[in-house]
């Protein structure tokens, strides 16, 4: 494989398996709509926090790394939602673990929905699980318009 975005790819799905983690599990958990979601929390105040746990899963299509927290934005077919992992909350290997996904992985993830300073509907990372591993980057946005 000529591409170096695919291989290092492959490299992280070898080291997934070599650590027992099995990066299409036969099983999906049951989730959420995203969507429904977003319409159930849409009055909940900046910073405010109910302890409702809830369970999502979608295609991750963006991520912002910082040091001992991560926000990734997970999207399934009814709409986006923000992801905050917390090596604190998860545990440092498992937010290890959780940094070293792809743009473009599947995951379903579980924690207590919330909303930040700047307005952003958000779900903090409790527990995760893979549901299937990209080993191609996601299309460009604009592929194919000239």
């Amino acid at each position: 494989m000529d591409d170096p975005l695919v291989k290092a790819r492959l490299e992280k799905l070898a080291r997934l398996r070599a650590e027992g983690i099995d990066p299409y599990p036969p099983r999906a958990v049951r989730a959420e709509p995203i969507g429904t979601i977003n319409s159930c929390y849409s009055e909940l105040s900046s910073q405010e926090r109910r302890g409702d746990r809830k369970t999502v899963a979608g295609r991750i299509v963006a991520m912002r790394r910082m040091g001992k927290a991560s926000f990734f934005d997970l999207r399934d077919g009814t709409g986006k939602i923000q992801l905050h992992a917390a090596a604190d909350v998860l545990g440092e290997e498992e937010y290890k673990r959780l940094r070293s996904c792809d743009i473009g992985d599947c995951i379903a993830v579980e924690g207590e929905v919330f909303r930040t300073k700047r307005g952003e509907l958000t779900v903090e990372v409790e527990s995760w699980r893979f549901l299937a591993k990209a080993l191609r980057p996601l299309p460009e946005k604009w592929h194919g318009l000239k």
